[in-house]
């Protein structure tokens, strides 16, 4: 939303092992330049479908992502949808930052080895474990000046 960032995406991360569908709810801090921005983050994953909503602390939704067959689109209050093809080009519209989605799983799933080769560093501060599956509850991650930190604040597995 308030800055930009170049980068350079990673090959893609391997999700084996990891549940194929989850909800979590959290906050997504991204910061670049002395500039930052604060989410409420509500985020359900299924194989085939995403779907992602960026709510300011005070409560009014700033976007709503939907991934599907076609890509991803995002809606924003008073202006027009956002098509896109990848997940990164839509974050670096919103954020300012480009991320990729399989990375963000993986982070989620506190497996932040799978970072450090995309350029990004990633400390896992927090997990916790839900259901049997380990979770991040906090972690950071930084490259080339932005730092994006993530507290997850619920998750739950689901069925596809």
């Amino acid at each position: 939303m308030l800055v930009a960032a170049c980068a350079t995406l990673a090959p893609p991360v391997s999700l084996e092992g990891l549940p194929p569908s989850f909800e979590m709810a959290g906050r997504i801090a991204v910061t670049q330049e002395g500039h930052g921005d604060i989410f409420r983050l509500r985020w359900t994953h299924r194989p085939e479908t995403d779907s992602y909503s960026l709510v300011s602390p005070v409560g009014t939704e700033l976007a709503r992502i939907e991934r599907g067959p076609q890509g991803y689109v995002a809606w924003r209050p008073g202006q027009a949808p956002v098509a896109v093809a990848e997940f990164a080009t839509l974050t670096q519209h919103l954020l300012g930052v480009a991320l990729d989605e399989r990375a963000l799983v993986a982070w989620l799933h506190a497996r932040t080895g799978v970072a450090q080769s995309a350029g990004w560093w990633v400390t896992l501060e927090e997990s916790q474990q839900v259901d049997g599956v380990e979770i991040a509850r906090r972690l950071t991650a930084q490259r080339d000046g932005v730092t994006m930190k993530l507290v997850v604040d619920s998750y739950r597995a689901t069925v596809p």
